[in-house]
Protein backbone atom coordinates (compact mmCIF):
# COMPACT_ATOMS: atom_id res chain seq x y z
CA UNK A 1 0.00 0.00 0.00
CA UNK A 2 3.13 2.68 0.55
CA UNK A 3 4.24 2.39 -3.07
CA UNK A 4 1.01 2.79 -4.67
CA UNK A 5 0.84 6.19 -2.02
CA UNK A 6 4.05 7.14 -3.67
CA UNK A 7 3.26 6.34 -6.68
CA UNK A 8 0.41 8.25 -6.56
CA UNK A 9 2.12 11.57 -4.97
CA UNK A 10 4.53 10.80 -8.26
CA UNK A 11 1.67 11.05 -10.55
CA UNK A 12 0.01 14.20 -8.91
CA UNK A 13 3.10 15.97 -9.56
CA UNK A 14 2.97 15.00 -13.37
CA UNK A 15 -0.22 16.20 -13.91
CA UNK A 16 0.47 17.91 -17.80
CA UNK A 17 -0.55 21.81 -16.33
CA UNK A 18 1.62 21.25 -13.71
CA UNK A 19 4.67 20.02 -15.93
CA UNK A 20 3.65 22.82 -18.59
CA UNK A 21 3.63 25.41 -15.96
CA UNK A 22 7.17 24.13 -14.38
CA UNK A 23 8.81 24.07 -18.02
CA UNK A 24 7.81 27.29 -19.05
CA UNK A 25 8.90 29.32 -16.28
CA UNK A 26 12.18 27.44 -17.01
CA UNK A 27 12.11 27.90 -20.81
CA UNK A 28 11.63 32.01 -19.87
CA UNK A 29 14.65 31.92 -17.43
CA UNK A 30 17.25 30.87 -19.60
CA UNK A 31 16.11 31.81 -23.16
CA UNK A 32 17.70 34.70 -24.54
CA UNK A 33 15.34 36.30 -26.52
CA UNK A 34 14.36 40.07 -26.34
CA UNK A 35 10.81 41.31 -25.25
CA UNK A 36 10.74 43.83 -28.24
CA UNK A 37 12.89 44.86 -31.10
CA UNK A 38 12.45 48.56 -30.25
CA UNK A 39 14.32 48.14 -26.57
CA UNK A 40 17.47 47.17 -28.27
CA UNK A 41 19.80 49.74 -27.16
CA UNK A 42 21.27 52.44 -29.74
CA UNK A 43 24.20 51.86 -31.58
CA UNK A 44 27.19 54.03 -30.38
CA UNK A 45 27.71 57.13 -33.24
CA UNK A 46 30.32 59.90 -32.99
CA UNK A 47 27.73 63.17 -33.85
CA UNK A 48 29.77 64.37 -36.91
CA UNK A 49 28.97 60.82 -38.43
CA UNK A 50 25.42 61.40 -37.63
CA UNK A 51 22.89 62.07 -40.30
CA UNK A 52 19.80 64.35 -40.24
CA UNK A 53 17.81 61.50 -41.05
CA UNK A 54 19.37 59.29 -37.70
CA UNK A 55 18.67 62.11 -35.07
CA UNK A 56 14.68 62.71 -36.66
CA UNK A 57 14.61 58.97 -36.00
CA UNK A 58 15.62 59.37 -32.51
CA UNK A 59 13.56 62.57 -31.85
CA UNK A 60 10.51 60.92 -33.05
CA UNK A 61 11.31 57.73 -30.92
CA UNK A 62 8.07 56.24 -28.93
CA UNK A 63 7.88 57.88 -25.14
CA UNK A 64 6.40 54.36 -24.18
CA UNK A 65 9.08 52.55 -24.37
CA UNK A 66 12.35 53.00 -21.99
CA UNK A 67 14.80 53.06 -25.10
CA UNK A 68 12.20 55.33 -27.00
CA UNK A 69 12.51 57.78 -23.89
CA UNK A 70 16.28 57.50 -23.87
CA UNK A 71 16.88 58.08 -27.66
CA UNK A 72 14.42 61.50 -27.08
CA UNK A 73 16.15 62.40 -24.19
CA UNK A 74 19.64 62.08 -26.84
CA UNK A 75 18.36 64.37 -29.14
CA UNK A 76 16.99 67.16 -27.14
CA UNK A 77 20.69 67.03 -26.11
CA UNK A 78 21.99 66.86 -28.84
CA UNK A 79 19.87 69.93 -30.55
CA UNK A 80 20.30 71.99 -27.37
CA UNK A 81 24.13 71.63 -27.59
CA UNK A 82 23.72 72.91 -30.91
CA UNK A 83 21.68 75.79 -29.93
CA UNK A 84 24.26 76.57 -27.12
CA UNK A 85 27.21 76.43 -30.21
CA UNK A 86 25.03 79.06 -32.05
CA UNK A 87 24.03 81.12 -29.26
CA UNK A 88 28.05 81.38 -27.76
CA UNK A 89 28.84 83.95 -30.34
CA UNK A 90 26.76 86.61 -29.57
CA UNK A 91 27.81 86.17 -25.75
CA UNK A 92 29.47 89.12 -24.69
CA UNK A 93 28.31 91.40 -27.77
CA UNK A 94 31.10 90.32 -29.94
CA UNK A 95 29.41 89.13 -32.88
CA UNK A 96 25.80 89.00 -33.46
CA UNK A 97 24.45 85.51 -32.90
CA UNK A 98 23.01 83.03 -35.52
CA UNK A 99 19.84 82.74 -33.64
CA UNK A 100 17.65 84.28 -30.98
CA UNK A 101 16.01 81.49 -28.51
CA UNK A 102 13.68 82.96 -25.67
CA UNK A 103 14.93 82.68 -22.42
CA UNK A 104 12.90 80.10 -21.07
CA UNK A 105 13.47 77.91 -24.36
CA UNK A 106 13.11 74.17 -23.35
CA UNK A 107 15.42 71.56 -24.61
CA UNK A 108 12.57 69.37 -25.95
CA UNK A 109 11.29 72.46 -27.69
CA UNK A 110 14.12 72.88 -29.18
CA UNK A 111 14.32 69.18 -30.34
CA UNK A 112 10.03 69.64 -31.77
CA UNK A 113 11.43 72.51 -33.78
CA UNK A 114 14.00 70.12 -35.66
CA UNK A 115 11.18 67.37 -35.92
CA UNK A 116 9.25 70.00 -37.63
CA UNK A 117 11.73 70.99 -40.01
CA UNK A 118 13.10 68.18 -40.99
CA UNK A 119 9.48 66.73 -41.86
CA UNK A 120 9.13 69.74 -43.93
CA UNK A 121 12.69 69.34 -45.70
CA UNK A 122 13.21 65.62 -45.99
CA UNK A 123 15.85 66.44 -49.11
CA UNK A 124 18.48 67.67 -46.18
CA UNK A 125 17.81 64.33 -44.07
CA UNK A 126 21.24 62.78 -45.38
CA UNK A 127 23.07 65.75 -44.38
CA UNK A 128 24.86 65.95 -40.99
CA UNK A 129 22.74 66.20 -38.13
CA UNK A 130 24.33 69.14 -36.59
CA UNK A 131 24.25 71.11 -39.93
CA UNK A 132 21.08 70.52 -40.43
CA UNK A 133 19.90 71.32 -36.82
CA UNK A 134 21.42 74.52 -37.35
CA UNK A 135 19.20 75.64 -40.18
CA UNK A 136 16.11 74.02 -38.36
CA UNK A 137 16.72 76.07 -35.28
CA UNK A 138 17.88 79.39 -37.52
CA UNK A 139 14.42 79.21 -39.40
CA UNK A 140 12.58 78.63 -36.02
CA UNK A 141 14.58 81.39 -33.67
CA UNK A 142 15.42 83.74 -36.36
CA UNK A 143 16.89 87.23 -35.30
CA UNK A 144 15.25 89.40 -37.40
CA UNK A 145 12.35 91.33 -36.21
CA UNK A 146 9.38 90.39 -38.72
CA UNK A 147 7.16 93.97 -39.15
CA UNK A 148 3.93 93.74 -37.66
Amino acid sequence: MIKHQMFETRQAWFKPWRLGLVLGCFALLFSPFKLSAQEEGMEPQFPQQQSAGDLLRACAASRLTATGRERRRYCAGFVSGVEEAMRLPGIGGKQEPGICTPPDVTASALADAFVRYGAGHKGELKDPAAAVVQHALAEAYSCKQSPE
